[in-house]
């Protein structure tokens, strides 16, 4: 009992690149205002904040990345969380994109965070070599986020539990978070987990997939799932928006 409480037990992890061949040293500084660890001279888009526990094996597992040096998504202006489950339907490889999002931004919230649904997309025939989720951050962003985006509007966190290990590159925009798109320099990539529903990204996330499955679950039912479908790019055959009330 005692074990898997400390394997449970939280730990935050400050990371960045230094070149320090010639100083020989890696310096930090704490801010105690924003509770934030900042490296002194790291290379930028190199810093993140990660929370981790260990596993029983002793490996740790990664509940939140955020790319930045504070602890809290409040280092951002607002925030969408997307996840994506896939199935087979009709022998075809399917997926529902599900996202949520923050009304207003997040300064303007003393404690608690609502969010609401923001949008679904029923993906179709898709090829075996392509995630899903790449899919779903696209339709999202290009099609429901970019064209409401608007220069005051800041910095925007879009969570996701797919594809940590590129996070940092994709951030970086040294590769396309979708094929050759660059993610837009307002937007940045931040790791959550649906199990970690204590924190917010954790919390929008496990709405996320709990709505794509039930989508998914209805859209196994229909005669024709595939009628309403719009073309796709060569990764998938086609997608469908799903209409849903608020």
């Amino acid at each position: 009992m005692n074990k898997d409480r400390k394997s449970r037990d939280r730990q935050d992890w400050v990371y960045g690149i230094v070149d320090a061949r010639e100083s020989g040293k890696i310096e930090a500084t704490y801010d105690f205002e924003r509770n934030a660890i900042d490296i002194v001279g790291a290379e930028p888009g190199s810093t993140k904040t990660v929370r981790s526990y260990e596993r029983a094996s002793g490996k740790p597992k990664v509940t939140s990345s955020v790319p930045s040096t504070g602890t809290t998504m409040k280092a951002f202006d607002y925030v969408v969380a997307i996840d994506t489950n896939s199935r087979m339907i009709g022998g075809k490889k399917c997926a529902v994109c599900f996202s949520y999002f923050a009304p207003k931004c997040l300064s303007a919230y003393e404690d608690r965070i609502p969010f609401l649904p923001l949008t679904a997309y029923f993906i179709i025939g898709i090829n075996d070599t392509e995630n899903p989720e790449r899919i779903g951050w696209h339709l999202t962003l290009t099609r429901n986020i970019i064209p409401a985006y608007r220069a005051d509007h800041g910095r925007i966190a879009v969570v996701s539990d797919s594809e940590l290990g590129l996070h940092t590159q994709i951030n970086a925009r040294k590769v396309g978070y979708y094929d050759n798109q660059m993610l837009p320099d307002w937007a940045t990539i931040v790791y959550g987990s649906d199990k970690e529903r204590d924190t917010l990204q954790g919390a929008m996330l496990a709405l996320c997939h709990q709505g794509a499955d039930r989508l998914l679950n209805e859209l196994e039912k229909l005669p024709e799932p595939f009628a309403k479908q719009t073309g796709g790019d060569g990764a998938y055959e086609g997608f469908a928006e799903v209409r849903f009330k608020r």
